[in-house]
């Protein structure tokens, strides 16, 4: 059986957002679109977004383990095609629904 669940709770406009505003900008190189501040003001950050709104912050969580795999090991080609959209705010979000299969 399939369970489609889906996120009433959670606009998708709340997650362009945050992410408009550069928050998951904070502690990557100026070079491709960061802020170069250290690390722990983005978890710093993390932590009080996940008091207001738990959702939003595991959406930015998950979002920022791809930005890490590509800053850290992407190539100069990938890193200009997918990690500066991703710190300027401009992702492509595939999906508003999360899809479980049971």
């Amino acid at each position: 059986m399939n369970l489609i669940v889906t996120l009433p709770f959670l606009k998708i406009i709340y997650i362009y957002d945050t992410l408009k505003f550069g928050f998951n900008s904070i502690p990557y190189n100026k070079e491709y679109g960061g802020y170069e501040l250290p690390y722990i003001i983005y978890i710093i950050g993390m932590e009080v977004l996940a008091y207001g709104s738990p959702a939003l912050a595991n959406i930015l969580w998950a979002s920022n383990s791809v930005i890490d795999g590509l800053h850290y090991f992407g190539s100069n080609l990938q890193k200009e095609q997918y990690l500066k959209p991703l710190l300027n705010g401009r992702p492509k979000i595939i999906s508003e629904k999360i899809f479980l299969v049971g």
